[in-house]
């Protein structure tokens, strides 16, 4: 097993053992068969805060604050990325200590235990940088009590970034016959996209690959010659996809709660240079259920008690956008998500946040808040300060500038209107008992069809 982490991690880890002080934190990254990828590392704050100089022989204590750290950051990672670990700063080798192994990896367990299945698998790595003499030394969890020490090769690595959009429209409404739970609803929306998923085909810049070709050769050919290094890839339906659910999906024909899902979720990624098409397939996948289940339960942790009313004809619900974060010294972008209606003045304070999350100084203007579509730009724009030091400048309008009278050439415009078709009226009044039938025709056409929009409109209850 070999570990390559970048010059970043080895700068942060060097400038953590600066304060001489035992320090745990997570490591994030990608793990293949045999090697393992640090992206990024981030000490827990609150464990440094309560561990001062020395560390505790009872490093499990600290299980609630880490728990809760490796499940607020996972929510941030693109598909295929994942917190592989812990690492510690620490004067002495921890790892000869048996008292300290045993701490280690009681607490490992109880990360583990909390994290899905697919997460729990890749927590597998402990690393530990020695400050008394410049040492960084990896292990495997499984091996902790074997002594078998990896070291960790601190160099470049190149990162393949791929994006894909998932269209909700491609998702067909789903009925209850009885009042269930939002959250209830929300897990079988999930189940049914894990679904299209598993029965889609996958194309990277247009083309189907075989699964077992690299990433690596399909950069060179990007669709998009403005940001050639984005690989774009598109999810094929299968044509008998809607045929073969519709049984599953109405489940009786009378239904009290129908749910119907719109709109596009956008998928960012990023992959190693082992990795192959098959890779990129499940680490769309794997992000794209991941970025829903986290606006779900953010949505849900959101609402109020009794804020859902299923007695209404309609209620929209809508999940936070997904807003993307760069890291420093990395070519790989996090994820963070923005309410609906969030100004820049709200996202500037949630960044204070996201700085103890991921221990990283972020300028909110390299923020890329319009991946999934325009924000409110009204909002945008009010946040903003005005550089106009003129009141009628600040308004938009030069103030040696002709001003256009709008209302009386909209006054005028009317009224010239209304004399054409006077005038109309009166020479065709000759003819009026011959096209009286014909008026009384067309507007029983348009009643009829207005009527049939009505009625299609009118029995469709929507949920976002």
């Amino acid at each position: 097993m070999k570990v390559f982490a970048g010059k970043n991690v080895y700068n942060y880890l060097k400038d953590l053992a600066g304060n001489k002080m035992t320090i745990p934190g997570l490591l994030l990254g990608q793990s293949t068969k045999d090697k393992s990828y640090i992206i990024h590392a981030v000490r827990n704050l609150d464990s440094t805060e309560a561990l001062a100089e020395e560390l505790t022989q009872n490093i499990e204590e600290f299980s609630c604050t880490l728990i809760d750290h490796v499940q607020q950051v996972t929510r941030m990672l693109p598909g295929g990325t994942f917190v592989l670990g812990l690492f510690f700063i620490c004067k002495d080798n921890m790892l000869a200590s048996t008292s300290h192994v045993k701490s280690i990896q009681s607490l490992v367990k109880k990360i583990k235990v909390n994290l899905k299945e697919d997460e729990s698998k890749y927590f597998n790595t402990i690393l530990q940088y020695n400050f008394s003499n410049d040492s960084t030394t990896c292990v495997l969890i499984d091996n902790l009590s074997k002594d078998s020490m990896l070291s960790v090769e601190f160099k470049k690595t190149n990162w393949y970034h791929i994006q894909c959009f998932f269209d909700f429209n491609d998702l067909l409404s789903l009925y209850f016959p009885e009042e269930v739970s939002l959250k209830v609803q929300s897990d079988l929306v999930l189940k049914r996209v894990k679904t299209i998923l598993d029965e889609s085909l996958f194309s990277l810049n247009g083309a189907f690959s075989d699964h077992s070709v690299s990433v690596k050769s399909l950069a060179g050919i990007s669709s998009r010659p403005h940001c050639p290094s984005v690989i774009l890839m598109n999810i094929h339906l299968p044509c008998e996809f809607q045929e073969n659910n519709n049984k599953d999906i109405y489940i009786e024909k009378s239904f009290v709660t129908k749910i119907i899902c719109s709109g596009i979720l956008g998928s960012n990624v990023y992959l190693n240079e082992e990795a192959t098409v098959d890779d990129a397939i499940l680490a769309v996948k794997n992000d794209i259920l991941r970025s829903l289940s986290s606006r779900i339960e953010m949505h849900l942790d959101s609402l109020l008690e009794g804020e859902v009313n299923f007695q209404e004809m309609r209620t929209v619900h809508e999940p936070p956008r997904r807003i993307l974060i760069n890291l420093p010294d990395v070519q790989v972008q996090l994820s963070d998500y923005l309410f609906p209606g969030e100004s820049l003045s709200e996202l500037s304070e949630a960044l204070e946040s996201l700085r103890e999350l991921l221990d990283i100084d972020i300028n909110p203007t390299t923020i890329e808040k319009n991946f999934e579509g325009p924000s409110d730009i009204n909002e945008e724009n009010a946040a903003l300060p005005s550089t106009c030091t003129n009141p009628s400048e600040a308004n938009g309008v030069d103030s040696n500038s002709f001003k256009i009278p709008y209302k009386k050439i909209l006054i005028v415009s009317l009224l010239i209107v209304l004399v054409a078709i006077v005038y109309q009226f009166l020479q065709s009044g000759h003819s009026s008992s011959e096209s009286i039938p014909d008026l009384k025709k067309t507007a029983d056409i348009n009643t009829t069809e207005n009527s049939s929009m009505h009625e299609t409109s009118a029995g469709t209850n929507t949920s976002r």
